[in-house]
């Protein structure tokens, strides 16, 4: 199995590729294009990390895609056991990036099915 380099390493060099160590809200509208390239070759490297996979969902949101958002919040929660030590699972309901859907019955929904209460 390859060696997981995490969100502090593989991502973070992601966003920094782009100018910006704050993660996808900071990535300017134009931008988005790139970020999600990046993104696709984060999970491609290591699938099983949950953090691109969150990553991603919060790129989705940005741009108003809900339906793309979730299913990839589900894909990073079904990983969660790959994790990084150290490390932990983000909660998407305090996310800046998620604030639009935290009343969604379908985000409700699945942060119910999730386990994240």
């Amino acid at each position: 199995m390859a060696r997981r380099i995490g969100i502090r390493g593989y991502c973070f060099r992601v966003f920094e590729k782009l100018g910006n160590t704050r993660a996808v809200p900071g990535i300017l509208p134009g931008e988005m294009k790139k970020a999600h390239a990046l993104l696709d070759e984060a999970i491609g490297k290591d699938p099983e990390y949950p953090l691109n996979y969150y990553n991603r969902a919060c790129a989705f949101a940005e741009e108003g895609d809900k339906s793309k958002a979730l299913a990839n919040l589900d894909q990073a929660f079904q990983r969660k056991a790959n994790i990084l030590k150290g490390e932990q699972m983000p909660d998407p309901r305090a996310d800046s990036s998620f604030q639009k859907y935290v009343r969604d019955p379908d985000f409700v929904s699945l942060m119910k099915k999730l386990g994240v209460q």
